[in-house]
């Protein structure tokens, strides 16, 4: 009868609804994230950093460190800007080592794995991820092509199936 398959219809409707929903705070969290990569780029390679840069060569330069100066051939910006997100990633796994267990977490397919267990999301772990890896790629390091954008959208969708405690089938369909 019709009233018996009302309930299906609103499941239905709220999986598309909470979709959504989760794919516009996805595209907002991943232009955040592009936000923060496009300022640690400028601040590595324009901005202070790349003044501190400048500075260290020059005063190994004045010290006598290398005799006869840096060799021209040598780029030291290809060493220190890299350095800037080890350092960084670094700071951030030693400050967050009590509510992250020492790690970022598991990658894409433990995200996965954890997800089919039903383990809630670690909000900690997740912002210091992201954050390690906007120091990482604005620094010049690469972490592939979608790795992080993917991982932002499936941690949104298991904060949203935990919020609107869906069982393990639909929080696998979103």
């Amino acid at each position: 009868s019709g009233r018996d398959r009302m309930p299906e219809f609103f499941e239905q409707v709220l999986i598309v609804v909470a979709g959504a929903v989760i794919g516009g705070v996805t595209g907002l969290t991943v232009m955040l994230f592009k936000s923060g990569i496009a300022a640690t780029r400028e601040f590595t390679y324009q901005g202070g950093y790349s003044d501190f840069v400048d500075y260290f060569q020059r005063a190994i330069g004045k010290a006598g460190l290398v005799p006869g100066g840096i060799p021209s051939t040598i780029n030291l910006e290809f060493v220190m800007y890299p350095l800037l997100g080890g350092i960084v990633t670094s700071l951030l796994l030693f400050a967050t080592r009590t509510g992250t267990k020492g790690d970022f977490g598991p990658a894409l397919s433990g995200q996965l794995e954890e997800l089919q267990r039903g383990r809630p999301v670690s909000l900690p772990r997740f912002v210091a991820r992201e954050t390690a890896a906007i120091a990482a790629l604005g620094t010049g390091c690469s972490l592939g092509p979608e790795g992080p954008s993917v991982e932002i959208g499936i941690t949104i969708s298991r904060v949203a199936s935990d919020l609107l405690s869906l069982d393990g089938s639909l929080r696998k369909v979103l």
